[in-house]
C-alpha cells in the first residue's frame, strides 16, 4: 500500500467533489488538475493549458485546468514541473 501525504492543501487544490484527488490523466493523454493561482495565467497564455470547462462556473475554482499532453523530453519536464507544483499545492509537501 501506498502511504500518501496528508491532504492539506486549500478547497481549490482539489478536483470536487473530491477532498483527495488534485489532478488525472485522460485517455487522449491531457492532464486535468488543479494548478496554483500563481500558475493559472502563465500557463493559458503561453498555450500550455486551458481552462477546464467546468472551472467557467462560478462553484467551481479557477485552478482547474487542462494541461496539454508534452510532445517531447522538454515539453516533459515541464509537464512534471506543473505536476509537482499541484501536488506540493494539495499536500503541502515538496516532492
Amino acid at each position: 500500500m501506498i502511504d500518501l501525504p496528508t491532504r492539506t492543501g486549500p478547497r481549490e487544490a482539489f478536483l470536487h467533489p473530491s477532498t483527495d484527488e488534485f489532478g488525472h490523466v485522460h485517455r487522449a493523454g491531457s492532464l486535468h488538475l488543479t494548478v496554483p493561482k500563481s500558475l493559472v495565467e502563465p500557463l493559458h497564455n503561453t498555450d500550455w493549458a486551458e481552462p477546464h470547462p467546468i472551472s467557467r462556473r462560478p462553484e467551481w475554482p479557477q485552478t482547474i485546468v487542462m494541461l496539454h499532453s508534452p510532445r517531447d523530453e522538454a515539453e516533459l519536464a515541464v509537464a512534471t514541473d506543473v505536476l509537482r507544483a499541484s501536488w506540493q499545492q494539495a499536500t503541502s509537501e515538496e516532492v
